[in-house]
């Protein structure tokens, strides 16, 4: 394969099969988001966006404006990819208690990264992004939270990709399973599933203690996930919702690596968690899809700190 642009990698990830020795189960597929650039699903949104923006006349290339997005995430990564990529400039906005590291990633796409006082709250980076924009004309706020492409990538290229995959082997997807972040793609590929298999449930996925439905939620360690309720969520589409712990959501985030040699992040060893909880469920020759959003490489330290997994490998958590 020869490309021109790193970002017409971006989409085609595979579907692996996840091993279950229970008996009658039913079926459970990951879509492994980290093989796009940047190693994560939000490099579709980012990428997505900036398209958008460009054909609306929001953003234009090589005019000076420069990109502005509060995050030190993912998102953060997929835009300063994009962003070097198209020739626009970006700035990230990060709470001040951010690891170096992960200031140091990106920058090292050529991101300028922006410190908020995190003292001033959970949104301290909302609030210094909402300041600079206010103050300089040439910076446009994506708004990945607000920001309609986020759903429409899924809808238009993740979705539509599980399809195709489906297709492809005369199968049908009975349930699509994600957690709910900013809930772009628990919407756009449910969706999107949806008008190829119109039985097919939509099940979200939370934080144990958290309602997300009800906007409630409490302190937890899955990162990426049981956080806000956006506009994206339209709650009447979700059939059901499936709690996890995070020690069930690291057991399967372990599992992967040592039983298939998959390494995934914590929201995805939380999405496969429900994912098996439901395969029990709905039995066999029935099929479920859900998704890793990004590698476990930024998670390392949850694959060694305690010998968890080990005890649990010979009775299940499930």
């Amino acid at each position: 394969m020869i490309i021109d642009n790193i970002l017409e990698f971006v989409g085609g990830t595979p579907l692996i099969k996840v091993k279950n020795n229970k008996m009658g189960a039913a079926n459970v597929y990951v879509k492994l988001e980290e093989y796009n650039p940047g190693g994560s699903i939000k490099t579709r949104i980012a990428f997505q966006m900036i398209l958008d923006a460009e054909k609306k006349g929001i953003l234009e290339r090589n005019s000076g404006q420069v990109i502005i997005e509060p995050t030190g995430g993912n998102t953060g990564i997929g835009l300063a990819i994009a962003g070097a990529a198209l020739g626009y400039n970006v700035v990230l906005v990060t709470p001040d208690n951010y690891s170096e590291e992960k200031k140091d990633v990106l920058k090292a796409f050529g991101a300028k990264v922006i410190l908020s006082d995190h003292t001033k709250g959970n949104d301290s980076h909302v609030q210094k992004t909402n300041e600079i924009v206010d103050e300089n004309s040439n910076y446009i706020y994506l708004n990945q939270f607000n920001n309609i492409s986020n759903p429409e990538a899924h809808y238009f290229q993740t979705g539509e990709e599980i399809i195709s995959d489906f297709v492809q082997y005369q199968n049908v997807v009975d349930a699509f399973v994600a957690g709910i972040g900013s809930g772009g793609t628990l919407m756009g590929v449910g969706k999107k599933l949806r008008t190829s298999f119109s039985e097919m449930n939509i099940v979200g996925v939370q934080p144990t203690g958290c309602d997300t439905l009800n906007e409630e939620f409490i302190p937890h360690k899955i990162q990426g996930i049981g956080a806000v309720l956006t506009s994206f969520v339209d709650t009447k589409q979700i059939d059901k919702m499936v709690s996890i712990s995070y020690e069930e959501a690291l057991y399967w985030m372990r599992y992967m690596a040592r039983e298939m040699g998959v390494l995934i992040g914590i929201s995805a060893g939380a999405n496969i968690a429900a994912s098996m909880k439901l395969a029990e469920e709905m039995g066999g020759n029935q099929n479920i899809v859900t998704v890793a959003p990004d590698s476990g490489r930024s998670y390392i330290d949850l694959f060694i700190t305690d010998n968890h997994f080990e005890k649990e490998k010979s009775t299940s958590i499930v």
